[in-house]
């Protein structure tokens, strides 16, 4: 089963010793882990045009440590396409 866990290392909310946990629970299952550490906050990193962000009335911030209500993270990486190509093998993971 394709599993994708996403830890943020800056994260206080959820913080990474939870993301290892259930990483290793994962892993007593024999679970096909997608593990990614980035340097964030409690985000979803995006990679988006800034067109968008406008479009859509929400301010794309680019330093994902920075924390803030409703804002689109844009740190340069496509954590829904990455996910998706890894947990559904039937499509090519692009998000764009």
């Amino acid at each position: 089963m394709p599993i994708y866990i996403m830890s943020n290392k800056e994260d206080t909310t959820v913080p990474p010793q939870m993301h290892n946990a259930q990483r290793l629970f994962y892993e007593n299952f024999g679970a096909n882990i997608e593990f990614v550490e980035t340097e964030s906050r409690h985000v979803w990193p995006v990679d988006i045009p800034e067109a968008w962000g406008e479009e859509f009335g929400m301010p794309l911030k680019e330093d994902c440590l920075e924390r803030g209500g409703r804002t689109i993270y844009n740190c340069g990486y496509d954590s829904a396409g990455i996910m998706l190509a890894h947990t559904l093998s039937n499509i090519d993971g692009t998000t764009l």
